[in-house]
């Protein structure tokens, strides 16, 4: 058995019962100061990132603002890994954190935790409610009675032998005939009910019941290839998290949102239970792991692969590799001046991001270039780009 320790520090962790005194082998940690130095972090998406150590920990821990600001915050060892220490040593045996620790285990779900109370409903539902029940009971009475009355085992052959027996024959003659014409009487009507139910919402995926549909909303040719989008997506980045919409629901959106540029309210009220706010992280999260799934349809083909798709009107020009072009895409005006500086297009007269997109003479994209400020010449963009060097002495660019 462990040694209790005598002291009333405790968790600050929502719903951790962590005491000092429960056992030796917890140890309990200070919040990290806000003047702490950015540590490195690994994202969900497998990229290295540098955060603020205090607010992964308030993050994490589901703590908000006004929580981080006592002085008393203590969280016990139980919310880090193993690696998240020093190793012991037998001079000092005090559990030491590493200071790039962050808690990531028996995190909460939540801060706060709300119980609501059933509500009795009001006396004038009551009564009608002990009404519609006393009817019902009343009309299964009335039933019970009149089948008892009639399912009566009764048969011919038990008043035969029952006659046999006693040998009053007028008066079985009469129950007789009476059991007959109950029997007789008795019919059978089928009906049915009217029920008002509620409105029935219709998602508005299931509106898109067509290649033709998805390809004019989403771009996206066929079925297949959405459906194959989002099984490698569930495959590479899973989330466990509860969302409101589905996998389906979520690709849709960000592919709706690029090819017809609507805005998030627009959006929200196309999806239904969420916010524009909420569509809005949606779009947010699902582009950088799209970009990753999408990436590898653009690639760089062979020579052969261009000679051997090379159309009739570039019968002229057989060495052509590649056809250049620059792009630019409006963008929201930054807070950040030197940013404007950089990202204003003289020849858009706007904020812009400039790409450098390269099209085989099949129709094939086979370079898209790192997005650059509008400032930036299309010269410029071809010499940092470094698209030369995937170029042969004899080939030519249009």
């Amino acid at each position: 058995m462990s040694d209790k320790k005598k002291s009333h520090v405790n968790c600050s962790v929502f719903g951790c019962k962590s005491l000092y005194s429960t056992s030796s082998t917890i140890s309990f940690h200070h919040f990290p100061k806000e003047n702490e130095p950015k540590v490195l972090w690994l994202n969900k998406f497998g990229e290295k990132d540098l955060v603020n150590r205090r607010r992964m920990w308030a993050i994490n821990l589901r703590m908000g603002k006004e929580t981080i600001k006592k002085k008393n915050l203590r969280v016990c060892s139980n919310h880090f890994n193993k690696n998240d220490f020093f190793c012991q040593s037998a001079m000092n045996k005090k559990t030491r954190l590493k200071m790039t620790a962050i808690p990531t285990q028996k995190l909460p779900l939540s801060s706060i935790h709300h119980i609501s109370p059933k509500k009795r409903s009001s006396p004038k539902k009551r009564k009608i409610i002990d009404i519609i029940s006393e009817q019902k009971a009343q009309e299964c009475n009335t039933s019970l009675n009149f089948d008892s009355l009639v399912r009566q085992d009764h048969d011919e052959s038990e008043f035969e032998n029952y006659n046999s027996d006693n040998g009053d024959s007028s008066v079985m003659n009469v129950v007789s005939q009476l059991y007959k014409e109950v029997n007789g009487n008795r019919e059978f009507v089928d009906s049915a009910t009217q029920v008002t139910s509620a409105n029935i919402e219709i998602p508005f995926v299931s509106l898109i019941d067509s290649p033709k549909k998805l390809s004019t909303m989403t771009g996206i040719p066929s079925f297949q290839l959405l459906d194959k989008i989002i099984e490698i997506y569930r495959s590479e980045f899973p989330d466990k998290r509860i969302h409101h919409l589905n996998y389906k629901e979520r690709i849709l959106m960000v592919f709706l949102k690029l090819k017809q540029d609507l805005s998030f309210v627009v959006l929200s009220i196309l999806f239904k239970n969420i916010t524009a706010e909420s569509c809005r992280l949606i779009y947010i999260t699902l582009i950088p792991p799209l970009a990753q799934i999408l990436g590898c349809s653009i690639y760089w083909p062979s020579k052969e692969e261009i000679i051997g798709s090379m159309p009739y009107c570039f019968k002229k020009f057989p060495n052509t590799r590649v056809i250049l072009d620059c792009t630019e895409i409006p963008i929201q005006k930054p807070k950040c001046l030197a940013c404007r500086i950089k990202l204003y297009s003289n020849y858009k007269s706007t904020f812009t991001l400039k790409f450098l997109i390269g099209v085989s003479p099949g129709g094939l994209i086979t370079y898209i270039s790192q997005p650059y400020g509008g400032r930036a010449s299309d010269k410029s963009l071809f010499e940092q780009s470094g698209l030369i060097q995937k170029m042969n002495s004899s080939d030519a660019i249009m």
